[in-house]
């Protein structure tokens, strides 16, 4: 529930599953560039919207950014 917390340096993440990863709380990124809005969570781009409304992640919504794999 808080794996990277304190991490002030994380400023951005790429989320690379198939589906939507659950996220326990918001607090996960408390301390973390992240979790300050300075940083970027990166989430495939097929799954941006249900990432933007999922629980805990809609916290972050206005960080949550779309990516392709190539």
């Amino acid at each position: 529930s808080c794996a990277f917390m304190s991490c002030s340096k994380l400023a951005s993440i790429y989320l690379g599953a198939s589906t939507v990863c659950t996220l326990s709380n918001s607090n996960a990124f408390t301390g973390a560039g992240i979790g300050s809005n300075k940083g970027s969570i990166f989430v495939p781009a097929s799954l941006l919207a249900s990432y933007k409304s999922a629980k805990h992640w809609s916290y972050f919504s206005n960080r949550i950014f779309s990516y392709n794999f190539t």
